[in-house]
């Protein structure tokens, strides 16, 4: 009797094991799909800070309200309010130079980079996690306009 529970058993055992695989192998591949789904690079401020110093066509916008970057933004940057990058646009934008999209969390970045894509951007990059207090707190420079 032990003989053929054995076998029973083992089947069921396989049954579970295949099922666990397959619903991981749904979950890898959905988060995937998302990330690879995004359609512009994911930076940290260090990186912004490197492309910054290499790139001489880097155009950085800050999406964030006027009056967050009224107490303080990265030298050079243009502000449109992410509503405004939303809503179409991209004025002072070069949508066929590199833009580096950048909020307070990068959230709203987030939401302005598929805009910036959607309006026939080229190369987008989003600050994320992150955005200007996280630059300001590695010891990047900032500017009060």
């Amino acid at each position: 009797m032990a003989s053929a529970r054995s076998p029973v058993a083992a089947l069921l055992l396989l049954i579970a094991a295949l099922s666990l695989v397959a619903g991981c192998g749904g979950d890898s591949d959905d988060a995937g799909s998302s990330a690879a789904a995004e359609p512009f690079h994911v930076i940290d401020v260090d990186t912004l800070a490197t492309q910054r110093d290499e790139l001489q066509d880097l155009q950085i916008l800050d999406v964030r309200t006027p009056e967050e970057v009224a107490e303080g933004t990265i030298p050079g940057a243009l502000n449109i309010p992410h509503v405004e990058v939303e809503a179409g646009s991209t004025e002072g934008l070069s949508l066929d130079r590199p833009i580096v999209a950048i909020c307070r969390s990068g959230n709203r970045a987030t939401i302005a980079g598929e805009a910036l894509v959607a309006a026939g951007a080229t190369d987008v990059r989003v600050v994320r996690p992150g955005g200007v207090g996280t630059w300001r707190d590695a010891g990047y420079p900032i500017t009060v306009p």
